[in-house]
């Protein structure tokens, strides 16, 4: 069975160079618009590998990408984050971080990224975590509900915060959690959103300017 590849963005022309450059490979391509669309298509089809864009409406690829490696039923999904607004080292620190598998900045060379694709396909799919995980302590365990799907599994040890994407541990002071807007209308795709209080802060004063 080919892999199955999503590749993301809002731009048609973006997606149809991504598309031309994947077609020597044997594999089922997705295409997505924008995040809530991406989020909708990896839960249902579980790509192999998602080709997101940085900035989209709705949700950026940094926000899908960091969803899937929180979730425990994506996991093992590969991601490729394509931007031209990080500086390089950010780029680095992403991928060292674990937040990705890859990134490419803009412009980009279709060889440069069916390669990347090739070597991640070949890799195969992220291995499973090694580490037993516990229960997260919340503060609003009230507001969860077992039937919808939660980005922010209540199984997991830390997560990126939703701000600086440094991760926030179990147990950490200072930790803002919200629960956040649907990816879509489907009430199964509900999902949480951690902040440090600091970055919270920041974030709602960035709202409002």
């Amino acid at each position: 069975m080919p892999s199955s590849i999503l590749i993301v963005d809002d731009e048609p022309p973006v997606r149809e160079i991504v598309r031309s450059a994947l077609t020597g490979l044997r594999v089922r391509l997705l295409e997505a618009s924008n995040g809530v669309e991406a989020m909708d298509l990896i839960e249902n089809e579980k790509p192999d590998l998602v080709i997101t864009d940085y900035m989209m409406p709705l949700w950026n690829g940094l926000e899908i990408c960091r969803s899937v490696r929180v979730a425990p039923k994506l996991w093992h999904i590969r991601t490729i984050l394509i931007t031209g607004f990080l500086l390089p080292q950010e780029l680095t620190d992403l991928v060292e971080q674990g937040v990705v598998d890859g990134v490419l900045a803009k412009p980009f060379s279709i060889i440069e990224i069916s390669k990347m694709v090739q070597h991640l396909l070949e890799e195969g799919p992220r291995p499973p975590r090694k580490s037993a995980r516990a229960p997260l302590e919340v503060r609003s365990a009230g507001d969860l509900d077992e039937n919808f799907y939660l980005a922010i599994p209540r199984d997991a040890w830390e997560m990126p915060c939703a701000f600086c994407g440094d991760f926030v541990r179990k147990g950490d002071n200072g930790v803002t959690i919200e629960k956040a807007e649907s990816f879509s209308k489907a009430p199964r795709l509900d999902f949480l959103r951690v902040w440090h209080d600091g970055c919270y802060k920041q974030h709602l004063n960035f709202k409002k300017g």
